[in-house]
């Protein structure tokens, strides 16, 4: 029975290489054929594209521009910045209470999240209540957070 199934008798990847999709012949150029059909069909040594930027191709990530070193993401405002650029926040547990730190070091242990160092961001993440939600803390007390970005309103 195993020799009568089209898929298990090897044929499926002849199929691929001749045009075959789903039982049905298509064009090499059609929108129906994968990209591993249109590689089969072009030999054994093409490749795909590399990734386009300004023009021109690029061979990693610090060619084109991007930052180099862990990338973070702010819970506030949601922009990407390198990890030296933002505040690491860290809950804590203390006399029974849920509260958020600023980590100075970037290294204290726990659950944290990054704030860009600018009040807006605290502002935003605290609407959103996505320090909440990174911190996994269903009630937080942000009052030395707030202190330390010089925000006074509480």
């Amino acid at each position: 029975m195993a020799d009568r199934h089209p898929v298990r008798r090897g044929a499926g990847r002849r199929d691929l290489r001749a045009g075959w999709v789903g039982g049905t012949r298509h064009a090499p150029d059609s929108r129906f054929v994968t990209g591993r059909a249109r590689l089969g069909a072009a030999g054994p040594r093409a490749r795909l594209p590399e990734h386009v930027h300004d023009g021109a191709a690029v061979e990693g990530r610090a060619a084109a521009g991007g930052p180099s070193g862990p990338v973070r993401t702010c819970v506030g405002c949601r922009g990407r910045g390198p990890r030296h650029a933002l505040v690491r926040v860290v809950r804590v547990e203390r006399d029974g209470q849920l509260r958020a730190e600023v980590d100075p070091g970037r290294s204290r242990p726990g659950r944290g999240a990054w704030l860009h160092d600018d009040p807006h961001c605290l502002e935003l993440a605290e609407r959103r209540r996505a320090l909440q939600r990174a911190l996994r803390a269903p009630t937080l007390d942000v009052s030395d957070v707030r202190r330390a970005f010089g925000v006074d309103h509480g």
